[in-house]
């Protein structure tokens, strides 16, 4: 009878897209450096893996084409075929129709993916380097044909673990000085008739990290994967743990019928420190523990849990409005603690929703790679901080303007090695993708060495289009690039290419942008490089806002773009070139009555002062004027019905803790 394997699925999948992730990045080291066998050990790896993986689940087209390309993998290796350009460029191709297949099995479409030419490719480079002429596949093949369980296989495993405990020997010895320390061999048994054999001894192995740390097994972990074993397997392990506590875990996991543990050496722990080490011990496990105990939560289930928070912080805004009424100490006192808790919950939901951006950092050297091939450019690509956080929510959604971003940086920033030499520069171009917090914000950049982009030529085009008049090109700044080139179908591009040209660039980067609640800031000098930043919020979720009121209507300003307030005097508003503006420190800032921009019939009384909030988008500050400052609050954004959307200005509503609803003022596209 045959197991379901379909409820692996999910898991499978998630699994196989990471192995490739790594076989993408790792080949790209090898690319760069290909005597280094570290990296091609790693490749290998993640390769055997994979294949395991996909031969336990039965997919069969997947398993054949890892198989085809771990046997090039292993002649590379053995140094039996060199590192050339064209073997790298044979593997990226096995990995793009991995993923091909991968996505198919996602999508629960028919393994139709076509790759007998690729296989035929592989067979070629590998061809006559085996003694005597014979394709790498069919000696490979032969070996496979073994069947697990006979001599041949038996008689390669050490007898009873025996030569493994030699060769570990040292290893055995260093774990074995450690206070508290010992090290075990451990026999377990499956249950006959166990089906997912590999699937068990990945469970095996993953208890037991939690615990201390595995030395060795026989047969080998590559052999365990292949499930070239009959019904049991030795591991030699190092922990701190008790044998029968190392049972009772193991003896938890279905379809494992036997566990046996022998202790083969343990350090003597002093009588006087014995309350010390225990300490230690558990602190150990503790810390382990935090290391490896993890779970895959999807998605749908963090924005569920979001939500309810949400509600329960409007709750407790509503609680605390009516609370406020009444001098009652007790239920204060007792909101004060739901309130600490409350926000305790909020920050503990919002840290799972975090993930590093090297989620989607690591994407994009593939691609890099392959355009500058495409172009005969020479690209030195450059990540930095990779381990800064944002919301899962938030990374999904910029992994295209990203995409867009670098296609612009290497089809319009850098220039050909002869163009660049020509100019005084390396004939290597650079293309840096690097992130870092920035306030209430998470700031991403791509900066390259090029051109830059010459302000002359972008209004020059924009006149041509008729984006804007001869009266509108004269009072233009370079300030105004980006508003232009952010135009849809705008491009200065002389030819249309697989990469750029069609003006779907900035326009599609700055929209998506703006619509998580971020702005883009755009910093170019002719000849010597551009450097385009997005600013994102931390989360979509829950925000610290600064509410405001205007002709009796309430609305959020997101305290990200908040940098001060002020008090307007009449006298001290300017006019100049048709908009007024008001001077604070020696600085003029741009001055917008939101009574006004919003159509409000119940204007500012231009005799009195008026309370403005000071907003900076970039290096750009503008001053909203007010009717009056309500004061700073920590909102849940809903967003608009798609048909509200349409209206600019506005990224979004808040309950309020009256009941009221209030609109949240979308800063970048009220000031620009």
């Amino acid at each position: 009878m045959e197991m379901d394997v379909s409820q692996y699925k999910d898991l499978f999948i998630t699994e196989a897209q990471e192995h490739l992730d790594a076989l993408n990045k790792f080949l790209l080291e090898l690319e760069s450096e290909p005597s280094n066998l570290e990296v091609l050990n790693e490749i290998f790896r993640s390769a055997h893996t994979l294949k395991g993986m996909s031969a336990t689940m039965g997919y069969d087209d997947l398993t054949e084409l890892a198989h085809e390309m771990e046997n090039l993998l292993e002649h590379l290796r053995a140094g039996e075929i060199p590192v050339t350009a064209h073997v790298v460029d044979t593997l990226f191709s096995c990995f793009d129709t991995l993923g091909e297949i991968i996505s198919a099995i996602a999508e629960d479409k028919p393994q139709g993916v076509e790759f007998s030419s690729l296989i035929s490719e592989i067979r070629a480079i590998t061809e006559g380097v085996l003694a005597g002429g014979k394709p790498g596949s069919e000696v490979e093949a032969e070996v496979k044909r073994v069947e697990p369980g006979t001599t041949k296989e038996k008689e390669e495993l050490p007898a009873e673990g025996e030569e493994i405990l030699e060769i570990e020997k040292e290893k055995i010895e260093k774990y074995a000085s450690i206070p508290g320390m010992g090290v075990s061999r451990i026999n377990v048994v499956l249950a006959d008739g166990c089906i997912l054999k590999s699937v068990r001894v990945f469970m095996v192995f993953k208890k037991l990290a939690q615990m201390g740390e595995v030395i060795a097994s026989v047969p080998s972990v590559e052999m365990l994967e292949d499930e070239k074993f009959e019904n049991s397997f030795q591991i030699v392990f190092a922990t701190r743990e008790d044998p029968e506590r190392i049972e009772k875990a193991l003896l938890g996991i279905a379809e494992v019928s036997s566990v046996k543990v022998d202790v083969l050496v343990k350090s003597e722990v002093e009588p006087v420190k014995e309350k010390e080490v225990a300490k230690a011990s558990a602190e150990a496990r503790a810390g382990l523990a935090r290391k490896t105990q993890s779970v895959r939560v999807n998605i749908e289930r963090l924005d569920n849990l979001m939500n309810l928070v949400g509600e329960l912080v409007i709750n407790r805004t509503r609680l605390s409005e009516i609370a406020s009424g009444y001098n009652i100490p007790e239920l204060r006192e007792a909101l004060d603690q739901t309130a600490r808790l409350t926000a305790e919950l909020q920050d503990e939901v919002m840290k799972t929703r975090m993930v590093p951006v090297e989620q989607i950092f690591m994407r994009f050297p593939r691609m890099v790679r392959d355009l500058a091939h495409s172009q005969g450019k020479e690209i030195d690509f450059l990540i930095e901080g990779k381990e800064i956080e944002l919301d899962r929510a938030i990374l999904d959604e910029i992994s295209d303007p990203l995409m867009h971003m670098i296609r612009n940086a290497i089809d319009h920033g850098i220039g050909s090695p002869d163009e660049r030499v020509r100019k005084g520069k390396p004939a290597r171009g650079i293309v840096k993708l690097s992130a870092y917090r920035d306030r209430n914000y998470v700031a991403i950049e791509v900066e390259d060495d090029g051109e830059g982009i010459d302000a002359e030529k972008v209004f020059s085009r924009a006149l041509e289009r008729g984006i804007i008049t001869e009266e509108e090109r004269r009072q233009l700044t370079r300030e105004d690039i980006l508003r232009i080139i952010s135009t849809p179908g705008f491009s200065t591009s002389e030819r249309v290419s697989d990469v750029s040209g069609r003006g779907v660039g900035m326009d599609a980067v700055k929209a998506k942008t703006e619509s998580l609640g971020g702005f883009v800031v755009l910093d170019t000098v002719p000849g010597r490089g551009t450097k385009v930043t997005l600013k994102l919020p931390l989360t979509l979720a829950i925000v610290q806002a600064l509410m405001v009121e205007v002709s009796g209507e309430i609305y959020a300003v997101p305290l990200g773009t908040v940098r001060e307030t002020h008090t307007a005097n009449p006298m001290d508003i300017k006019t100049a070139q048709g908009q007024e503006a008001i001077f604070l420190r020696d600085e003029v800032i741009p001055l917008l009555r939101l009574d006004r921009l919003l159509g409000c019939r119940n204007v500012l009384n231009g005799s009195q002062a008026f309370p403005c909030v000071i907003t900076e988008i970039g290096p750009r500050l503008v001053a909203l004027g007010v009717h009056s400052l309500i004061g700073q609050q920590e909102i849940v954004i809903s967003t608009l019905d798609k048909f509200l959307k349409r209206i600019e200005g506005f990224a979004g509503a808040t309950i309020l803790g009256t009941g009221r609803v209030a609109l949240i003022l979308d800063i970048p596209s009220l000031i620009s």
